[in-house]
């Protein structure tokens, strides 16, 4: 249970789901160093999350979780984790991959990560706490810096992979909404996330039916996928892992199943 907590809690695994979709997408892509894209997405993925929890450590209430409770109790381990994402990144991408386009694409994912948790405006409001794009923005930078990116880098063209990249959108996007669901009891009213909008039936039917539209795409741009086991695991299991989602389940149930299975997606990609 250490393992999990660890895994979970510290951002590790969900910086190893985000490096998974990178690595395979560049690998579909035949690029010649998507090890090292991975790397990059790890690290910035890594950096990102500690960062946030480390902006938000003072709303943090004790009685929240065991995820709460863990962040409140290894303060310097966040900064440490989010120091070394950050200079693992950086010293990848500057040393194999710089160049002018893709530092706007980087650069963008990187405002729209330091002001996500940071206030930002005068009345103290930080840019997840607008109005309605809270879970946009997360699958918005997930896209970014998983598929934009390294098509900028290889000098790609967009247009013939708008599915597969929607597709990882929309799958990610998914795996959001139960993590809104068990935030909509500290989340403000006033951030008007989909649990708050529509309650957490509808909430539960917008992730399965955004699931299902993910699929589809994917079938259309690789008719392979129905025939790839681990695609078959990630939509089968994120789609049981949504259905019975609940405010009550363990906090390992979100931090490690439901993020743990975006790396399905991933390695699923590989094998494209």
């Amino acid at each position: 249970m250490f393992i999990l907590r660890f895994l979970a809690f510290s951002n590790i695994l969900i910086s190893l789901a985000a490096a998974s979709i990178a690595y395979g997408f560049t690998t579909h892509l035949n690029a010649d160093t998507p090890l090292l894209y991975a790397l990059v997405v790890f690290g910035a993925t890594l950096f990102t999350y500690n960062l946030h929890r480390i902006l938000r450590r003072r709303e943090i209430q004790q009685d929240y979780s065991d995820r709460h409770r863990w962040l409140t109790q290894h303060p310097l381990f966040l900064r440490s984790l989010a120091g070394i994402g950050l200079t693992l990144s950086i010293a990848v991408y500057f040393r194999s991959f710089i160049a002018v386009d893709s530092l706007i694409i980087l650069g963008l994912v990187g405002l729209i990560s330091a002001t996500y948790a940071l206030k930002i405006r005068a009345d103290g409001t930080s840019l997840r706490e607008i109005p309605y794009i809270k879970i946009y923005l997360i699958g918005v930078s997930w896209t970014l810096v998983c598929f934009v990116w390294p098509l900028f880098q290889e000098q790609l063209p967009i247009s013939p992979y708008w599915k597969i990249i929607t597709s990882g959108f929309l799958f990610v996007f998914s795996s959001t909404i139960p993590f809104d669901i068990r935030d909509a009891i500290y989340d403000a009213p006033e951030q008007k996330t989909i649990p708050h909008l529509v309650g957490i039936k509808w909430s539960k039917i917008i992730a399965e039916a955004s699931l299902v539209t993910s699929f589809f795409l994917l079938f259309s741009y690789s008719p392979q996928a129905l025939h790839n086991t681990f695609f078959l695991t990630g939509y089968t299991g994120l789609f049981l892992l949504i259905l019975f989602t609940k405010q009550r389940n363990p906090e390992l149930y979100f931090s490690f199943l439901v993020d743990g299975w975006i790396v399905f997606w991933g390695l699923g990609i590989n094998f494209l």
